[in-house]
C-alpha cells in the first residue's frame, strides 16, 4: 500500500510518501492481510527546482527508470508539461500497463515565477505563483488538476478523512493560514494517524515506519527526509 500526500499552502508545498511494499494475502475469513516486501522503495522524485513527483499503486519497474531519468537530467517548464511527459512515456511502453498506477505531479510553472502583486499595484511587490498538483491515472489515461491550494493523498489515508475536510475548508477561507512548517507537521501527523490506525484497529502494517518529504518553493526544490542507503 501507499502512502502519498501533498499540502500547498501560501509559502510552498510538502510532499510526502512512506517506503513500504506490500504483498496482499486473503484468507478464508475473508479477512486481508499484508506482508511487507521491503521499507526501501523510492516514491518520491524530485525534477529540477521546480517539480516533484509522488508514485503509488504497483509501480512499473520501466517507470521508475523514466522517473530517475527525469530526476537526474530534465527540466519542465510546469508541473502539466512533466504530467504528460511521464503519461506519453507509460503510454508506449506495453509492460508498463500491466500495471497501472497513480501519479501526483507537483509544483510551479517557472513561466510565471513571479507576478506583480495586484494588491500594490505600481509597487515592487510581488505575489508567489500559484502551485499546481496534477493527478496522472494511468488506468484511464487521464490527468486531472486535483489542486492548488489545500491537503491532498492517495493510499491508506481514509481515516485522515475529517481532519483534511477541516484543513482545506480553513485553506479555503485563507491560502496563508498555515505555514510552510504547519504543513511538515500535518503531513506528518496524517502519516502518523494513518499508520496506526491501520495497525491498531484492522491489523494491517501497510506503512513504514518513517517517510521521504520534499519540499518545493517558488525559488527552490530539496530534500527534507531522504532515505540513504546503510552498510
Amino acid at each position: 500500500m501507499s502512502y502519498n500526500t501533498v499540502m500547498s499552502v501560501a509559502d510552498g508545498i510538502i510532499m510526502a510518501a512512506d517506503r513500504r511494499s506490500c504483498h496482499f494475502v486473503e484468507k478464508v475469513d475473508g479477512i486481508i492481510y499484508s506482508t511487507a516486501q521491503s521499507n526501501t522503495v523510492k516514491k518520491l522524485f524530485l525534477i529540477g527546482d521546480n517539480i516533484g513527483i509522488g508514485t503509488g499503486g504497483y509501480t512499473a519497474p520501466m517507470l521508475d527508470i523514466h522517473l530517475e531519468h527525469l530526476s537526474r537530467d530534465a527540466t519542465f517548464k510546469n508541473p502539466m508539461e512533466a504530467a504528460q511527459n511521464i503519461l506519453d512515456y507509460f503510454n508506449i511502453n506495453e509492460k508498463n500497463k500491466k500495471n497501472p498506477v497513480e501519479i501526483f505531479v507537483t509544483g510551479y510553472d517557472k513561466s510565471k515565477q513571479y507576478e506583480k502583486s495586484k494588491y500594490f499595484p505600481g509597487t515592487t511587490n510581488y505575489l508567489n505563483p500559484i502551485p499546481e498538483t496534477y493527478y496522472i491515472n494511468t488506468a484511464e489515461n487521464e490527468i486531472s488538476l486535483w489542486q492548488n491550494y489545500g491537503f491532498v493523498y492517495r493510499g491508506c489515508n481514509s481515516h485522515f478523512d475529517t481532519y483534511k475536510d477541516k484543513i482545506n475548508s480553513i485553506i479555503k477561507k485563507s491560502n496563508n493560514y498555515y505555514t510552510l512548517q504547519d504543513a511538515v507537521d500535518v503531513s506528518k501527523f496524517a502519516f502518523d494517524i494513518s499508520r496506526k490506525i491501520d495497525r491498531y484497529f484492522y491489523f494491517v502494517d501497510n506503512m513504514s515506519i518513517d517517510m521521504d518529504m520534499i519540499v518545493i518553493t517558488p525559488y527552490e526544490a530539496k530534500w527534507l527526509i531522504k532515505r540513504e542507503l546503510e552498510a
